[in-house]
């Protein structure tokens, strides 16, 4: 900032006149730095990162959303962003989409649709390392059609009974969790709040997201897999019986030595090797879903289980039979908006009861805070210092626009979507460069997509990287503390070797879809 204050030598200043040490390559056609708005725009932006980095603050306890409602309001007070901007601002489609979503998905919840997703495929696992690969895989794909957050939120505690029932350790399938939910949410564009908006602004369609990011993905997926097993290998893969049994009696041996044999034949009597899988059914509850945990029931067959589901579940059938309309029309390419909308619209008259308990469950709040940081990165877009930043950094000093096929310019690219997304949240990092995509020319397309796959993995980074990864802590907190360092353990060198791993997958994929 003040590297740019003393460039300016009057109050209102045309950078199409500004030197070119100023610009650092191309001038930028009509724009006019104010040193008062660029001044003020970037202490409100400090302070509204501020109030949304933490639930409250003791100075100010103003929580998440009224901190993003606080910082909208300063812009236009300060007349950063005019007031007819400011509401020009608020993308209507990406509110759409969450709130359809969310109305959907409150439905699918209430029908028990993830313990019917979930439940068939946790109680054929039969060791630690298949429950892993279960759960992971479940929240894969739940976070691909509905969001990462909601898939963390209904699926912790289903997660939670399984492992205390079995008498695991929680934390490797809680991480687990929480990643392969990050990593799934990039696959669609209504995955996560970020790919909505990404999908808005670049006029991609459902499969230009899932034709690249897909197989991507689920490369991602297998790496995040391998790094959470070889750190929690001791648990997820215990001794077999034959070794356990082998340990006791060189156990008992090496007792029988110490004390002369006269005892040694009694304890080796006593060893009595245990499953160390086997489930507890003293933990088990009342609830219809304990056959999930404890695996006794005995399995309806594959032909019956629609059938089953028919005669004693038609709301949930109805719903996911809308739910698959609405993935249609993902594809089909209609607008995704309206298509949460009217799947949304769809499932309350199915329903046939007054909506009030979904309308409850709708974060209203979410709703709100998203729309004021689009009115904050409005404003702080509008003052020009993110253009100048970008080209200073971006492009070369002859270049019209930067080469996103460079290793070195990619490289470059990719590291700062990743601590812009853990320093500034990953929303209010896609709506501060997606402005600037165009300096990428000819590789736009696949600029876009490195921006949707960057912000959403980087996530995985930290523990406060990603909203799903503090929702699986919250969810979890009675049966087990997921601590920041706990969580990094994995999260960080995951992310460190996944991101690099599959950016030239990306780049080949979306040569082929795109085109570039």
């Amino acid at each position: 900032l003040k590297w740019i204050l003393a460039q300016v030598d009057v109050a209102n200043f045309t950078t199409c006149g500004a030197p070119q040490a100023m610009m650092g390559s191309l001038p930028v056609e009509g724009l006019v730095i104010e040193p008062f708005k660029v001044t003020a725009a970037v202490i409100i932006l400090a302070l509204t990162l501020v109030l949304i980095s933490r639930d409250s603050w003791s100075w100010l306890p103003v929580g998440r959303t009224c901190g993003a409602m606080l910082g909208a309001s300063l812009m236009v007070v300060f007349q950063v962003v005019q007031p007819e901007h400011a509401f020009e601002a608020v993308d209507l489609e990406t509110l759409a989409v969450l709130f359809g979503i969310s109305a959907m998905v409150h439905y699918l919840e209430r029908e028990g649709f993830f313990e019917f997703l979930a439940g068939p495929m946790l109680k054929q696992c039969g060791s630690p390392f298949s429950l892993l690969i279960c759960i992971s895989a479940v929240s894969f794909m739940s976070a691909a059609l509905f969001m990462n957050d909601p898939a963390c939120l209904f699926l912790t505690p289903l997660v939670v009974k399984v492992v205390a029932a079995r008498k695991l350790p929680p934390a490797p399938y809680l991480i687990a969790l929480a990643t392969s939910a990050n990593i799934g949410a990039a696959v669609t564009p209504i995955g996560s709040p970020q790919n909505m908006i990404i999908a808005t602004k670049s006029g991609f369609s459902f499969l230009d997201f899932l034709v690249p990011l897909g197989p991507v993905a689920a490369l991602a997926w297998l790496i995040n897999i391998n790094v959470v097993c070889l750190l929690f290998r001791r648990q997820l893969f215990p001794p077999t019986l034959e070794t356990m049994q082998a340990d006791d009696i060189a156990n008992a041996h090496r007792a029988d030595s110490t004390h002369e044999g006269t005892h040694g034949d009694a304890e080796l009597a006593q060893v009595e090797p245990t499953d160390p899988i086997a489930p507890d059914s003293s933990t088990l509850g009342t609830s219809s879903t304990d056959w999930i945990a404890d695996g006794t029931a005995e399995p309806l067959p594959k032909a019956l289980q629609f059938l089953w589901c028919r005669i004693t579940r038609p709301k949930l059938v109805a719903f996911l039979t809308v739910a698959l309309g609405v993935m249609i029309g993902f594809i089909a390419d209609l607008p995704l908006g309206w298509t949460c909308i009217c799947g949304a619209s769809a499932m309350v008259i199915l329903d046939r009861q007054p909506p009030d308990e979904m309308l409850r469950s709708v974060d209203g709040s979410l709703l709100l805070f998203f729309s004021s940081l689009f009115i904050v990165m409005r404003g702080i877009s509008e003052t020009g210092l993110p253009s100048l930043l970008w080209r200073e950094v971006m492009l070369g000093p002859d270049s019209e626009e930067a080469n996103l096929g460079n290793s070195g310019v990619l490289a470059i690219f990719a590291l700062l979507v990743l601590i812009g997304s853990n320093v500034m949240s990953n929303v209010p990092l896609v709506l501060l460069v997606s402005p600037e995509i165009h300096v990428f020319g000819r590789y736009s397309n696949f600029a876009w997509l490195v921006l949707s796959w960057v912000s959403t993995v980087a996530g995985n980074l930290t523990l406060v990287g990603s909203v799903a990864n503090l929702i699986v802590a919250e969810k979890a907190r009675t049966h087990h503390e997921l601590g920041f360092r706990e969580y990094t353990r994995v999260g960080a060198p995951s992310t460190l070797l996944l991101i690099p791993a599959t950016l030239p997958v990306l780049w080949w994929l979306a040569d082929t879809r795109l085109g570039m």
